[in-house]
C-alpha cells in the first residue's frame, strides 16, 4: 500500500481557511511510503519511494487499480511549506521524479487520462485545473505523461474556485 505519510493529523489545521489566509508555512505535502503487510507473520515494514514531496496521488487506474504500477502523479511543492505549487510524477521504482512548474500557479490535483490504445502505463496525458495567481484566472493544464512536457492549456477568464479533487470519466 502507497500512501502520503503525515506524521500526525496537524495537516487538518493548517487547512483551515484562517490559517491558509495567514503567512504561516503550509505542509500539505509529504513524502510517499510503501508499507507491506507480510502475509506469514502479519510484520508491516515501510519503504520511502521517493525523496519529493507529494500530495493528492492518482495512477493510471483504469488499468492499474489493484495491480502493481510503476507511476503516481500528484500536486507537490517546489519548496517546503509552500502551497501545492507543482505537478509531479513519480517512478516507484526508482524514486526518480519530474515537475511541471510555473511562478505563481497552484495546480489541483492531476488526473492521468490514456491515449486511444496506449501500450505504456504512462502512455497518455495528465491534466490540472491551475489557479494563476499573476494573471487572476485559471486553465486547464496538459501534460505528456511520458515526458511532462506541457501540450496545451485552456484558459478560463475568470478564477475558479480552488478544489483538490478532479476526475475524469472516459
Amino acid at each position: 500500500m502507497d500512501v502520503v505519510h503525515f506524521d500526525d493529523a496537524s495537516v487538518i489545521r493548517t487547512l483551515y481557511l484562517d490559517d491558509l489566509r495567514g503567512n504561516d508555512p503550509t505542509y500539505a505535502a509529504r513524502l510517499v511510503y510503501r508499507y507491506t503487510i507480510h502475509q506469514e507473520n502479519g510484520e508491516v515494514t515501510k519503504k520511502k519511494i521517493s525523496d519529493k514531496p507529494l500530495e493528492l496521488p492518482k495512477i493510471n487506474h483504469k488499468k492499474y487499480d489493484t495491480k502493481p504500477y510503476r507511476y503516481v502523479y500528484g500536486a507537490g511543492n517546489t519548496k517546503e511549506g509552500n502551497w501545492l505549487d507543482d505537478v509531479t510524477k513519480i517512478d516507484v521504482t526508482t524514486g526518480e521524479h519530474k515537475v511541471w512548474y510555473q511562478k505563481h500557479c497552484y495546480p489541483g490535483e492531476p488526473v492521468f487520462v490514456a491515449a486511444p490504445g496506449a501500450k505504456e502505463e504512462d502512455g497518455g496525458i495528465v491534466l490540472s485545473v491551475v489557479f494563476d495567481s499573476d494573471a487572476k484566472n485559471t486553465f486547464l493544464l496538459s501534460l505528456n505523461a511520458q515526458t511532462f512536457e506541457e501540450t496545451g492549456r485552456a484558459l478560463v477568464p475568470q478564477i475558479l474556485p480552488m478544489s483538490f479533487h478532479g476526475d475524469y470519466f472516459g
